[in-house]
C-alpha cells in the first residue's frame, strides 16, 4: 500500500502531473487542490512557438496567458495555455524560465 500521507492533514496537492514539451522530452506541473497549476522547469520554444501539450489534468477550460522571462535573451514574453493543451509562447527559439510560475484553473470546476 502506498503512503498517503498523515490523514488527518489535510492535502495541499492534488498531484504531479507529467505533459511533454516540443522536442517529446517528459516534464512535471503540480496541481493543487483549489486548482493552482505550478510548473517545476524551464521550457524551450521551437520555430513554431511552441512549449510544449499540457497534461489533461492541468488544462484550462479558457486559454490562460501570463508573463515569464526568457534567458536567452533576458527579457519578458508572454506564455499561454490554451484550452485544448497546447502551450505557446511569443518568441521562436527561447527558453522560458517558467520554474515556480503558476495559474488557476479553478473555471474547471464548474465544467
Amino acid at each position: 500500500m502506498p503512503d498517503i500521507g498523515n490523514p488527518n492533514f489535510f492535502k495541499i496537492y492534488r498531484g504531479r502531473y507529467p505533459y511533454t514539451d516540443a522536442n517529446g522530452a517528459t516534464h512535471y506541473v503540480m496541481v493543487g487542490n483549489t486548482g493552482e497549476v505550478v510548473f517545476m522547469d524551464a521550457l524551450t520554444s521551437n520555430a513554431n512557438k511552441i512549449l510544449g501539450q499540457m497534461a489533461t489534468e492541468a488544462t484550462p477550460t479558457e486559454n490562460i496567458i501570463f508573463l515569464a522571462r526568457t534567458s536567452s535573451d533576458n527579457s519578458i514574453g508572454w506564455v499561454r495555455v490554451k484550452s485544448d493543451g497546447v502551450i505557446d509562447c511569443e518568441k521562436a527559439n527561447q527558453v522560458y524560465q517558467l520554474r515556480g510560475i503558476s495559474y488557476n484553473m479553478s473555471l474547471n470546476w464548474y465544467k
